[in-house]
């Protein structure tokens, strides 16, 4: 039995409620008895339990996926949804005064934005964010950030069109295959066994040549086994069976993609053409011997989400095409940092000549920049804010955190400002705006539009839209 969440949305019950008061009631000790992990490294949980005299409450912390909140009973899943009245909420917190007496105003915002709960969700293609991070390999170091997966916890059974990891797993792979090709499929040597005929290459098998030749009254006929240089290999094989598997899959689950359905069909048929002349036959085992070559560093990743594919579907190639239930494992998406990802994706995308002065995760004694603009005429520090806050202390004391990084020689240095300049860097916050975000992530454009907020020099905000999977 599943509790779903959504990212904003808190759900509260009563303490004067009985265990068996209502199916949905939840006891406050089985709550308790949920050991949040520390996931990733700026969030400590995936979801947080609060409580009062009269009640208690269970809300997402900005990640979104499926555990167990009593293993084997009951589970947890939160869905990607973003509350439109957030960024309202927020742009109207960051263009006043911060006032530390304001709490009856951040119960304010806080009602405001549940009352809007309903009627002003949006869910977040993830999938859609996910692509635009995975295509380009800049960002392959730090994808890891992004996901946890407990491989062993006990599986919860989902819908398939509740399923959120395979869609997840099948983008990553595909984007993976999609690099290999392009590069060039590997070469290497593998063994080959073939019937010859009037001629011996490599070793003659005994057993089989006796079987094939001998006991058969083929005098002329030599099973043997040689080596042969090319791409017809083990791992190459392995990706091949893969692929046939995702193909099945995305053509009968194809609504689980969303918006991205088209690109990755668009993939598919690119890869297609590079396995024709490879055969389909291969054994997990072969793997097991490969040696990776750092030239080719996408196929460890691919093979390893391959098997973790062809798991789920059980190796049968019927499941893939019918699969109706899934059993996955517990696993979460950090979408604070898949928004910062992909934040930086766009901009590398709409500044291809400008790319090397994005930096990334730019890291000084223990903080680490969202993102940091070296251009000489658009020195920027940005944090991306995804997780969006409405109590006013908390929103300026995250400003007041991202102007403190102006302050960092290292920062300072990296910029090109010299030990004696007073010059004082700009600071930029980007949020999710799904009403009156950007679209346009050109340095010239953010440039133009940002607003400043007014209690703070220097200091700019502006949302950007993120992509919104239509009702």
């Amino acid at each position: 039995m599943g509790l779903l969440l959504t990212e904003h949305k808190a759900l509260r019950y009563s303490k004067m409620l009985s265990d068996n008061s209502s199916e949905e009631h939840i006891p406050l000790a089985l709550l308790k008895s949920f050991k949040s992990k520390k996931l990733f490294k700026n969030q400590t949980s995936s979801i947080v339990l609060s409580e009062t005299e009269t009640e208690y409450s269970l809300q997402a912390d900005y990640l979104i996926g499926v555990d167990w909140l009593v293993p084997q009973k009951r589970y947890i899943q939160v869905a990607p949804k973003l509350n439109r009245e957030v960024s309202v909420v927020f742009d109207e917190i960051t263009d006043t005064e911060d006032d530390p007496d304001g709490h009856q105003e951040d119960k304010q915002y806080q009602q405001r934005i549940e009352d809007a709960d309903l009627f002003k969700q949006e869910e977040v293609d993830y999938l859609k964010m996910l692509m635009t991070i995975a295509g380009d390999s800049y960002f392959d170091s730090y994808l890891d950030d992004l996901f946890y997966l407990d491989y062993e916890a006990h599986p919860i059974e989902l819908q398939s069109q509740q399923d959120m990891l395979t869609p997840l797993l099948v983008v990553r792979y595909l984007k993976l295959v999609r690099r290999i090709v392009q590069k060039g499929l590997k070469k290497s040597y593998y063994r080959k066994r073939e019937n010859l005929n009037n001629k011996v290459r490599g070793r003659i098998l005994v057993g089989q040549h006796i079987k094939q030749n001998i006991l058969k009254n083929r005098p002329t006929k030599a099973y043997c086994e040689y080596q042969v240089f090319g791409v017809d290999n083990a791992e190459n094989r392995f990706l091949k069976k893969v692929s046939k598997f995702v193909a099945l899959y995305v053509d009968t689950h194809s609504r689980l993609f969303h918006s991205s359905i088209n690109e990755i069909k668009n993939t598919l048929h690119y890869i297609s053409p590079a396995f024709d002349l490879i055969k389909i036959e291969v054994s997990i085992d072969e793997l097991q011997h490969v040696k990776h070559n750092p030239f080719y560093n996408e196929y460890k990743e691919a093979i390893k989400i391959g098997k973790l594919i062809l798991q789920r579907f059980s190796y049968n190639i019927t499941v893939a095409q019918n699969i109706e239930k899934v059993f996955t494992s517990p696993f979460w998406i950090n979408m604070p940092g898949l928004f910062e990802m992909y934040v930086c994706a766009q901009m590398r995308l709409a500044n291809i000549d400008l790319q090397n002065v994005i930096k990334f995760q730019f890291s000084t004694y223990g903080n680490s920049l969202d993102i940091l603009v070296t251009h000489e005429e658009f020195p920027m520090i940005i944090d991306a804010k995804y997780k969006l806050k409405y109590q006013k202390g908390q929103v300026h004391d995250d400003i007041r955190q991202v102007s403190g990084y102006a302050r960092l020689r290292k920062v300072r240095n990296e910029l090109g400002i010299t030990e004696d300049s007073d010059e004082i860097i700009d600071c930029l916050i980007i949020y999710p705006d799904l009403q009156n975000g950007i679209t346009d992530f050109s340095l010239a454009n953010i440039k133009a539009l940002r607003q400043p907020i007014p209690s703070y020099h220097k200091v700019w905000k502006i949302g950007v839209k993120v992509p919104i999977i239509a009702s």
